[in-house]
């Protein structure tokens, strides 16, 4: 396929496609957003191990998103009523500190072993991306408002990285991933009993 002059594989195409599908099913709290991202996350798996592209983290990446999908996709159909659905939450202070704490450590930590133990590309910052979207993925599982917050500055440095590696289509997802997760803190927070400021 071809968009502006561009080639765009057909695995790009389609996880590109699914993943916007999935991701606005998440802003508007469906359970049907796991399955959909299970798929999504399996074709970018792929296509992220490739030899041209060898962003070894985010594929590795797209795996553990499919545990924490099976989890979110259990943990939000668990209530046998509505009245029980997993309601949105917010973390408390200790909380946010610590997954700060934690995410850029290991950020930090994976980086440093990508740089010196494989030939990946812009491997402190595709570790950071990693792991801000680990953390912000278990926080979708757990319905929590602050993923949203992490999945915007985490889609920021997706788009430079894609347009870097010259996967267009995947960049632009990224950037309508950015669009998707400003509405979907806005759509989340409407849902909160308690509204932060």
């Amino acid at each position: 396929m071809h968009f502006f002059g561009q080639y765009f594989s057909p695995l790009e195409t389609a996880g590109a496609l699914i993943t916007v599908f999935a991701i606005w099913l998440t802003v508007k709290e469906s359970w049907w957003c796991f399955p959909i991202g299970i798929v999504s996350s399996l074709i970018y798996a792929w296509l992220f191990f490739d030899p041209s592209v060898r962003f070894y983290s985010d594929a590795f990446l797209q795996l553990i998103y499919v545990l924490l999908l099976i989890y979110g996709w259990i943990h939000w159909t668990s209530g046998k009523k509505k009245s029980e659905a997993l309601q949105v939450t917010l973390l408390s202070g200790p909380e946010r500190i610590f997954l700060a704490v934690a995410t850029l450590t290991v950020a930090l930590v994976l980086g440093y072993l990508l740089k010196t133990h494989t030939p990946a590309s812009l491997p402190y910052m595709d570790a950071l991306t990693t792991c801000m979207s680990l953390a912000a993925q278990w926080l979708v599982a757990r319905k929590k408002l602050e993923n949203w917050m992490i999945w915007i500055v985490a889609n920021i440095l997706y788009v430079y990285m894609y347009v870097h590696k010259e996967l267009m289509l995947t960049a632009v997802l990224y950037f309508v991933l950015l669009i998707l997760a400003v509405a979907g803190r806005k759509e989340w927070k409407k849902h909160m009993v308690s509204v932060p400021a």
